[in-house]
């Protein structure tokens, strides 16, 4: 008896072991298999932030050269001998058509899939810790940055179609007939004192203060872009590094 009692006690102590050990064994498989899920997930949102920040980049670029070619033509229009000297047609085009004083309003950084991850309450493979710190610094910092730069933007910048800033010349100019005559291959018939009129508005310290504090505007909007294009570029590089390792 006390034999058969001992091979018992033996037998269920080794039968409570192997199943301690299937659960370890379970257990660091589900680990094994959510750690995998993890880091696949992971390299998902990689990619596709990697897409939103390329995207960044081409918006930015595309602002970047608005913004040159507006600057070179500003500098025509506060010239005040090429005011003189330019056709009246190109410079009516530039200011009441065409306009060269803009915001940077359509210039935004995407966030969809980085708001997408943090509304998700998604945790980072370990091994991409650093990059997702990176990530989150870039969603965080450099996009409330550029956020406040547009809001400064849109307060301050100058737009010479608003009727504000015409006021002074509606009562001289009939604006439907002299975008009329402006558009014919001919400008002979535009009536000569409408000419007069308008080339004294560009030359007035009234637009001139306007279009002098715009343009230093715009300038400083381009630079930021650039440094925006550059932000993006290099966070696609940092996480190009990490995904090829």
């Amino acid at each position: 008896m006390e034999n058969k009692t001992s091979k018992y006690f033996k037998y269920a102590i080794g039968e409570i072991i192997l199943v301690v050990i299937g659960i370890l064994i379970a257990l660091q498989i589900n680990n094994w298999n959510e750690s995998r899920n993890t880091n696949n997930l992971s390299i998902t949102y990689l990619n596709t932030i990697k897409k939103d920040l390329i995207a960044d980049t081409t918006t930015f670029e595309a602002g970047i050269s608005r913004f040159k070619k507006s600057l070179i033509v500003q500098d025509d229009i506060l010239n005040i001998e090429k005011v003189n000297t330019l056709p009246i047609d190109s410079l009516f085009k530039v200011i009441a058509i065409e306009t060269v004083f803009h915001s940077a309003r359509i210039y935004q950084i995407n966030n969809s899939t980085f708001s997408k991850l943090t509304n998700s309450g998604f945790v980072e493979s370990k091994n991409f810790n650093d990059i997702f710190i990176d990530i989150n610094e870039y969603y965080t910092e450099e996009y409330n940055t550029w956020l406040e730069y547009l809001e400064w933007d849109k307060e301050n910048g100058m737009n010479p179609n608003k009727p504000e800033y015409l006021l002074g010349l509606y009562e001289k100019i009939d604006f439907l007939q002299f975008e009329k005559k402006t558009n014919t291959k001919s400008n002979q018939s535009i009536n000569k004192e409408y000419e007069l009129v308008f080339r004294e508005y560009l030359k007035s310290t009234y637009f001139r203060n306007g279009a002098w504090n715009t343009n230093k505007q715009m300038k400083t909007m381009l630079e930021r872009m650039k440094h925006q294009k550059n932000v993006a570029s290099e966070m696609i590089e940092k996480i190009n590094t990490e995904l090829n390792k």
